[in-house]
């Protein structure tokens, strides 16, 4: 913890930041799936993805870190698979759990297909380092692909999580 007059380093000044401009990134999400309501990327059942990206932590704001993804869809709207977090903060945390989505589009309009994804998921596991526990979360996602096997990615929920997926 910094006492009184104590310059605060990179990462904190980035973690402020990102806390500050969470509103502004939600606002932003729903405005492009507003526009792109009609697109829809995730690739039903036996596609596999794996994302990488940024995070603000797991159920707080202040932790920046490392998240990773892979998810195996498993029927046409919902993909299973696992999470790990690497937080970095006093001391290390991370953390590690299985994850569930609910891909939106795929479930309202299964006949089309364009490059946006909309998607719910939840999240359960432990977080290691400190003192360990056990968490659960949820977010609301959206990926848009930039070609056919990849897309950046932004999760708002538990966390902030923005980031580039890999389409496998």
């Amino acid at each position: 913890m910094r006492g009184w007059g104590m310059k605060k380093s990179f990462m904190e000044r980035l973690a402020a930041f990102i806390v500050d401009k969470r509103r502004l990134f939600v606002v932003l999400f729903a405005l492009l799936a507003g526009m792109t309501a009609n697109a829809q990327a995730f690739q039903g059942k036996g596609s596999s993805q794996l994302s990488v990206g940024i995070t603000s932590g797991f159920n707080t704001y202040n932790i920046l870190g490392i998240q990773g993804n892979y998810d195996y869809g498993v029927a046409d709207f919902i993909s299973v698979g696992g999470q790990v977090n690497l937080l970095f903060d006093d001391d290390f945390k991370m953390y590690v759990g299985p994850r569930a989505n609910f891909h939106l589009l795929n479930a309202i309009t299964p006949s089309k297909t364009g490059p946006f994804d909309v998607y719910l998921s939840a999240t359960m596991g432990v977080q290691f380092g400190g003192k360990t526990k056990f968490n659960g979360g949820g977010y609301l996602g959206a990926s848009y692909d930039i070609t056919s096997h990849i897309a950046v990615k932004l999760e708002v929920g538990s966390n902030v999580m923005a980031g580039v997926l890999f389409r496998l």
